[in-house]
């Protein structure tokens, strides 16, 4: 499994319970905590541009 879909199965984790309890903080962190990962590999330099492309679009996306 890739580091982009370890991360939108983890983002799907976010938004589902999102759903469930609503607007809680911590959900919110957990999101956002996601999104700087997304980015830090997106710029980390090893990824090709399509899997860094799908890395950033996944972090836009949340």
């Amino acid at each position: 499994m890739s580091d982009a879909e370890r991360l939108e199965e983890k983002f799907a984790a976010v938004v589902a319970s999102d759903h469930k309890r609503g607007g809680q903080l911590d959900i919110e962190k957990s999101a956002a905590d996601l999104a700087d990962s997304a980015l830090n590999l997106q710029n980390s330099g090893s990824a090709t541009h399509r899997v860094r492309s799908r890395l950033l679009a996944t972090a836009a996306s949340r």
